[in-house]
């Protein structure tokens, strides 16, 4: 159900449709959002602490065309190409690879006055033009831009998840882009999702990463567990040995690299080993142009074996951990890993009928306390 965000502004936009001179950046959007609707962006969610707004509000301008700007610099870095505005002044520089920094020629603009950037005035104002170059480095170091790289593949995926070896997703996010994606290529991982089950016709997508042409996936289909990885054609997969319990269980996926590409990996439910599949080849650079959802599989499938679109889990899942190992051939990773997960208290409805899940933390359950519905055969009929 989508409900109407309605915002109450103390005043009102009198003349809509008008262009605002005032200098304002994209990081500012945010603050105003939150200005409009009276709201303090939260220090923490849900324990995990906030980076700082580093923008400011715009809201003055929605009602006053000359209102003066509240932001007075902005810096702008791109593989080593700087940029700064202060004050209507803005100094720029355009990297060549290679050449040292110190060494780079910088431009100097006044945009109040010439907005196209016409007219270099870095050699009728060389001291303005100093100031500005040593206000950047002062908000590169206060930012985290250094140290500067002008190599391309310097960034992108290695960048986003650089000193960061465990990612954790919750179920409802958003289709999460291959760029901001864990980067598992070359590397062992674990992946582990603490699911819960209150019939066997819980079924569905836990994880997956990818589309129909390369990529992985995590699901649950007629109460057997399913990994399957597709190496751009070729695809390697296996199956539980046991059926998913009922209740609460911790699904894990744990590949151990033996080489430069290849590996095994191995499926556990509640830390008990049900299944083996041999990997002799795996993805060396990009794992897939789609990226990672959590609790379904948006866009198209990886696996073909999907029955509905998406496949969403029916069951509930409190999150998925995905922990890459920092050495390329680990013995980081246990193959025996134990398992202990702890989730909130919720409450999930099917139907008439209502099961409450408290706060647990606990080793393993041994296979007796869970009702195992599917045999062996069974589940080799399903592929």
């Amino acid at each position: 159900m989508h409900v109407p965000l309605i915002i109450h502004c103390p005043c009102l936009i009198s003349d809509g449709g008008a262009v605002r001179s005032q200098f304002y950046h994209a990081i500012d959007i945010t603050p105003t959002i939150l200005d409009l609707l009276n709201i303090q962006a939260p220090a923490k969610v849900d324990g995990v602490p906030q980076m700082p707004m580093q923008g400011v509000s715009m809201k003055d301008t929605l009602t006053d065309p000359n209102a003066a700007s509240h932001r007075n610099t902005q810096y702008f870095e791109m593989l080593g190409n700087r940029a700064i505005w202060h004050d209507g002044w803005v100094a720029v520089t355009n990297h060549e690879t290679g050449v040292p920094y110190d060494k780079d020629q910088w431009e100097l603009y006044y945009v109040n006055e010439d907005f196209s950037q016409k007219f270099n005035l870095a050699y009728r104002y060389p001291e303005k033009l100093r100031m500005l170059e040593a206000l950047w480095w002062e908000e590169a170091i206060k930012y985290g831009v250094l140290p500067l790289s002008d190599l391309p593949l310097s960034h992108g995926y290695a960048g986003l998840q650089e000193g960061r070896t465990t990612f954790v997703y919750y179920p409802g996010m958003a289709h999460l882009p291959t760029t901001a994606a864990p980067y598992i290529n070359r590397s062992s991982y674990s992946i582990t999702i603490p699911i819960f089950r209150s019939d066997v016709s819980a079924e569905g997508v836990l994880i997956a990463h990818g589309n129909r042409s390369s990529g992985y996936t995590l699901y649950i289909k007629n109460n057997t567990l399913f990994y399957e990885y597709n190496d751009a054609g070729t695809v390697y997969k296996t199956q539980s040995s046991a059926g998913v319990p009922l209740g609460y269980s911790t699904i894990q996926f744990i590949f151990k690299r033996r080489g430069i590409l290849q590996g095994v990996g191995k499926l556990f439910i509640n830390g008990q080993d049900v299944g083996t599949v041999d990997m002799p080849r795996t993805l060396p650079f990009v794992l897939s142009v789609e990226g990672l959802d959590v609790g379904r599989d948006r866009l198209t499938p990886v696996s073909p074996r999907c029955p509905t679109p998406e496949f969403p889990f029916s069951g509930l899942i409190e999150k998925a951990v995905v922990d890459i190992c920092e050495h390329p051939y680990p013995s980081c990773i246990n193959e025996t890993p134990s398992i202990s997960a702890s989730m909130e208290r919720r409450v999930c409805s099917k139907g008439r009928r209502s099961v409450l899940i408290l706060s647990l933390t606990s080793r393993a359950p041994t296979s007796s306390s869970f009702q195992a519905i599917s045999s062996e055969q069974e589940s080799e009929s399903i592929l």
